[in-house]
């Protein structure tokens, strides 16, 4: 892979770790009340707490996965697939940036 690719896929990693972040740093704890006099206004805001605290889970997994990615990219063997070797091609890569599995390998596992 050439060095002007990989600097175009860690750019993209960049970019969504940045996202990532703001959306993280962002994010304020539920704010249902306790007091609620409605019970199923009370539900509802505990729903929705439950539902972002699993967005928010699967973002921070998100971000763990691009800053690994991100770091393998600067290894020598960074862009190419940890099954078979082969060179990843840069639109899977920009595609998803969190692969390290060529679409042949991806499918078998």
């Amino acid at each position: 892979m050439k060095n002007s690719q990989k600097q175009l896929v860690k750019d993209t990693i960049n970019k969504r770790i940045r996202r990532l972040n703001i959306i993280l740093d962002n994010n304020t704890d539920a704010d249902f009340k306790q007091d609620d006099s409605d019970e199923l206004e009370r539900m509802d805001s505990l729903n929705r707490a439950e539902v972002d605290n699993v967005l928010l889970a699967a973002a921070d997994q998100e971000l763990n996965r691009l800053k690994a990615n991100l770091e393998w990219m600067e290894q020598e063997e960074g862009g190419n697939c940890v099954e078979c070797d082969d060179e990843i091609p840069v639109r899977r890569l920009l595609a998803v940036p969190t692969t390290r599995h060529c679409i042949k390998c991806e499918k078998v596992k």
